[in-house]
């Protein structure tokens, strides 16, 4: 089980700790089902690190995909803001990943509020947008920013990451669900050959 493995792993881990890690290893001394005490957190990175499930369950069922996705989220993302990424994220992905179009699938699945902040700097370069929509690693912030470059770099994977590294903040974990809209929607194809060298991606 995921859980399982996922706290065995932190009693001989010397380095940083994030907030959402740290509440979730407090909360769970006091849970007799583990996977029962997530955080509250409403930071993107909780959801954004479902890639591997939408990879692996690309040939299941989409509700099955989303069901999936949500269990693993709260597991340490025990939040409403992080509950409605992890939809938007598996929905958006499933669909990309089976021929739906990146414009159209993100109006029918990413949450308005966030669609709309990202409209409303679409006419801005990415550093005074992500300013402006916050670069911290709150959903608030993180998920309009993140929706902000799809929109734009929709069709461009290299222009939106770079993108992405030189707004600052937390582009770490806005990578994390970029990647997973622009890679379900273009494909390894899309990633450029020395990207693929550098990162040791396949032949």
């Amino acid at each position: 089980m995921f859980m399982e493995e996922w706290l065995g792993m932190w009693p001989d881990y010397n380095d940083y700790i994030d907030g959402a890690t740290k509440a979730t290893l407090a909360n769970v001394q006091n849970q007799t089902d583990k996977t029962q005490g997530g955080s509250d957190s409403v930071e993107i990175a909780g959801p954004a690190r479902i890639a591997p499930l939408i990879a692996f369950l690309s040939n299941s069922s989409e509700s099955e995909l989303v069901k999936a996705a949500v269990e693993q989220t709260v597991l340490t993302h025990r939040s409403k803001e992080a509950e409605e990424t992890a939809i938007f994220l598996a929905q958006a992905g499933y669909r990309l990943m089976h021929g739906s179009n990146l414009h159209d699938t993100l109006n029918e699945t990413a949450p308005e509020w966030a669609l709309e902040k990202a409209k409303s700097v679409l006419s801005e370069n990415a550093v005074d947008a992500i300013s402006k929509l916050g670069p911290a690693c709150s959903i608030s912030s993180a998920l309009p920013s993140v929706l902000y470059l799809a929109t734009k770099h929709g069709d461009d994977i290299e222009a939106a990451f770079i993108e992405n590294a030189m707004a600052g903040g937390d582009n770490c974990a806005r990578g994390l669900a970029l990647g997973i809209l622009l890679g379900s929607a273009n494909g390894l194809s899309s990633i450029p050959e020395i990207l693929d060298q550098k990162f040791g991606g396949p032949d």
